[in-house]
């Protein structure tokens, strides 16, 4: 994977109908392009895919959270949060497939707390996690009756 960043330091045309006044965004520094090229590695070949993320930023160039590498890294900090959390209770929750919309903030809790404690469950991907539980229920009730985090890794038989 390669990620590119582009930096435009002159924002003031960005936004409709800004009028070329930083598009309607006070305090509007910068305006940053990441371009995240994908090659894949499979057997079958297929072009690689590119991502453009636009970020708008307050930071200015001159202050050391402004420079490219460190807007790289708050983006990159971003998509771990994303990837971390909301991709895991998706794909594996099938959080954006539930239609239920008068129990979804407190079912959005109880995935939150279902991917923390699936962090101290011996296995390699969530699917597999779900899997050892859903065989051994000891390994569930073990976690919710903790009063305390613990400090390995549960699920040996």
């Amino acid at each position: 994977m390669k990620h590119e960043v582009w930096i435009d330091r002159r924002p003031e045309g960005y936004g409709h109908g800004s009028g070329g006044k930083g598009g309607g965004w006070p305090g509007l520094h910068q305006v940053v392009l990441l371009r995240t090229t994908r090659e894949y590695l499979d057997q079958i070949p297929r072009p690689p895919s590119v991502e453009m993320h636009f970020y708008l930023t307050s930071l200015p160039r001159s202050h050391k959270s402004g420079s490219p590498e460190a807007l790289m890294a708050i983006a990159r900090k971003h998509w771990e949060i994303e990837n971390g959390l909301h991709f895991v209770k998706d794909a594996s929750m099938g959080e954006d497939a539930s239609r239920n919309k008068r129990a979804s903030y407190g079912m959005s809790w109880v995935r939150n707390i279902a991917v923390f404690l699936l962090r101290f469950v011996k296995g390699g991907s969530t699917k597999e996690k779900q899997i050892l539980i859903n065989a051994v229920p000891r390994i569930a009730t073990r976690l919710l009756a903790m009063r305390r985090r613990p400090r390995t890794v549960i699920g040996e038989r």
